[in-house]
């Protein structure tokens, strides 16, 4: 196919130059993958990552730099044979790929760990409010005074996600515990309860918890109330306040609809309602509500059990009980009826109305028998007008007139100003 012009020395040449060609291919293989080993070095320095240390790897320290390379000339290089240049640049290359292997193997349990930690270690969140009262009434024998009235410390943990733990201590007017066992004032634990919720549909409460009924007993907080001034439903516990025993409840949605509700059985009544049941007569009662959330509800509570610090009394208690809000607008009702061994009417209607983020109008109009069975009436009624002003996101003061009418013989109508401040810290 060629000519040979020169006979037997092109012939030589053609070897020579296909010789020198195999030589030069391992070499050219090398200085390649030393291109490409240089730029995986840069890269990896750049991210922190080129050099990884074991004992840093047991230290938990995940990374160590390595020092910035000294430039060298091409002519005070070593000369190396192109095969022994290409064998340290592949074993360089498997150390490399070890080593980013540890090190991802190392960040992946660091991360792992950091995740169990956070979710094995459940936080306490400690939550406190205070109030302090004053009062002027036009009765007799009822001087203007101060009151602290209230100091609230709250612990709740999410122990887990189907476990939350929560307890409410109070320390109401003062409270102040002297050597001799006396003192003024009073410390209680108005709560500490166990809940276990894996659906919305159940969950269980264990322990001594707010019982459910109506508006005012689940939310009577002062920072979250609009009045300081209690109404007849909640001042004059027709129903307890708390209970110990154990309660179930859910919550079903239906397009924009919500049903709630909670069945409970507990103690009851009695002289020692958080220890022990004397009488063996366990309390049960529920509250079912509907509505639509943030708009409207309402809801019927049921209370029954026989007191046994009342001789067993028989309690057989009801309550209707209505919440609405509409732009600024805001109302909210109870009407409680016990229909067992005493015959009580009790009833409240409280609307309000926010003029701006921290002023509040409102009023209430409440009324209670205690016995509308009696021949004469022994209705005492209460009329209220008040302001709320909100100083702050946790600090809301509030001022409240009210009249107070008394129908029973002898019984005192008169007026009263409260005024109160409620912080959240």
């Amino acid at each position: 196919m060629f000519r040979n012009p020169g006979g037997y020395p092109w012939r030589i040449a053609m070897v020579a130059a296909m010789a020198l060609g195999a030589l030069a291919a391992p070499a050219a293989r090398g200085a390649g993958i030393e291109r490409e080993m240089r730029v995986a070095q840069e890269k990896l320095y750049l991210s922190g990552l080129k050099s990884y240390s074991p004992d840093a790897k047991r230290s938990g320290l995940a990374v160590r730099p390595a020092p910035p390379r000294k430039a060298t000339s091409s002519a005070s290089r070593p000369a190396v044979a192109p095969a022994t240049r290409a064998a340290d640049v592949s074993l360089e290359l498997a150390r490399l790929k070890t080593e980013v292997a540890s090190l991802k193997e190392a960040l992946g349990v660091q991360e792992e760990l950091a995740t169990a930690s956070e979710r094995e270690a459940p936080r306490l969140q400690i939550t406190s409010w205070l109030d302090l009262d004053f009062a002027h009434e036009t009765r007799k024998g009822r001087p203007a005074s101060f009151d602290a009235e209230h100091v609230y410390y709250i612990f709740s943990s999410q122990v887990s996600p189907e476990w939350k733990a929560y307890s409410e201590i109070e320390f109401e007017r003062g409270a102040e515990l002297k050597g001799g066992g006396g003192g003024d004032g009073e410390i209680l634990v108005e709560q500490a309860w166990a809940n276990y919720n894996r659906s919305p549909y159940l969950g269980l409460r264990l322990g001594k918890f707010l019982t459910p009924y109506g508006v005012w007993n689940r939310n009577h907080w002062d920072p979250i109330t609009e009045t300081s001034a209690q109404p007849f439903t909640f001042r004059n516990a027709l129903i307890p306040v708390n209970q110990t025993g154990v309660s179930a409840s859910g919550s079903v949605q239906r397009g924009r609809a919500e049903i709630d509700y909670v069945g409970f059985v507990t103690n009851g009544r009695g002289a020692k309602p958080h220890a022990d049941d004397a009488n063996g007569n366990k309390a049960v009662g529920f509250d079912l509500s509907a509505g639509k959330p943030r708009r409207w509800k309402v809801g019927l509570s049921a209370y029954r059990n026989k007191n046994d610090a009342d001789g067993d009394r028989l309690e057989n208690i009801g309550v209707l009980w209505w919440t609405f809000d509409r732009g600024r607008w805001h109302a909210q009702a109870e009407w409680l009826r016990h229909g067992g061994d005493r015959s009580i009417d009790a009833f409240y209607l409280q609307p309000s109305y926010r003029l701006d983020r921290n002023w509040k109008l409102v009023g209430r109009l409440d009324t209670w028998d205690p016995d509308r069975t009696s021949p004469a009436s022994l209705r005492q009624t209460e009329l209220l007008l008040g302001v709320n002003r909100r100083f702050a996101d946790s600090v809301l003061g509030k001022l409240e007139l009210i009249r107070h009418e008394d129908d029973a013989p002898g019984g005192a109508s008169y007026n009263r100003i409260g005024t109160s401040l409620s912080i959240l810290f």
